[in-house]
């Protein structure tokens, strides 16, 4: 990523007038990294995440992935996107790649918490969360070497985050994900991208580790404010 801008190129319709919300991004990522994009909401998380996934164009700057990368994006209207009319099965079996064995399916399925009586269920009975459940079996199903992973645990019980943090930890590709799970993020990840103010800044190394230096970070300034309250004559009078 070299120099990019993110944002929408326009604001209700009006020609020309840009949104930008963060700049000058640039880094680079190993085949294999797990990364958490982290930050408030309305930061630019998704913004980032869409523009690398093809889903909305950069303002400005390049990005390129590796020659024959296969890139999945999950977001949270992808469900919606669901044949209504398939049964579970069948969408299964459809979606995955043709190297996986059907038991292998019936595995990923059994992880997500589909029993044999679910598998024949149409899409259209399925709850919210049953939906999610289903379109990230489908996407592991697939075999993409690339995820981009948009609160993937949202909607999801603790059984199932448990069962997708697993997955993914095993997961051989690359990953790039949003998450307010500190729990999923500290079993995934092993370097953080911070998303704040405009700014999009890399953190190698594990979520403990960037804790750790947000603390640090906090501790020094603090103990700066302080040292400037200190030395300051009008806070002695």
């Amino acid at each position: 990523v070299q120099n990019l801008t993110i944002g929408y190129a326009s604001s209700e319709g009006i020609q020309g007038k840009e949104k930008r919300v963060a700049e000058q991004i640039t880094f680079e990522l190993n085949r294999g990294d797990h990364v958490a994009i982290l930050g408030d909401n309305g930061q630019g998380k998704s913004t980032l995440l869409k523009t690398l996934a093809n889903e909305l164009p950069a303002l400005s700057g390049t990005f390129r992935w590796y020659g024959q990368a296969q890139i999945a994006y999950y977001a949270q209207h992808v469900q919606h996107m669901l044949p209504l009319e398939k049964q579970v099965k069948d969408h299964l079996l459809h979606t995955a790649h043709a190297s996986v064995l059907p038991q292998e399916i019936l595995q990923m399925a059994g992880n997500f918490l589909f029993s044999e009586e679910d598998l024949e269920k149409p899409i259209s009975v399925l709850s919210g969360g049953e939906r999610a459940r289903l379109c990230l079996a489908g996407l592991l199903l697939r075999k993409h070497s690339v995820l981009l992973l948009d609160e993937p645990t949202n909607h999801l019980d603790v059984e199932t985050v448990e069962a997708l943090g697993n997955a993914l930890h095993e997961f051989s590709g690359t990953i790039l994900f949003i998450s307010h799970d500190r729990t999923f993020v500290h079993q995934i990840a092993n370097t953080i991208m911070e998303v704040k103010n405009g700014e999009i800044k890399r953190f190698p190394g594990r979520y403990e580790e960037y804790v750790y230096r947000l603390e640090q970070i906090t501790e020094d300034e603090s103990s700066s404010n302080q040292e400037k309250v200190a030395s300051d004559p009008w806070t002695q009078r």
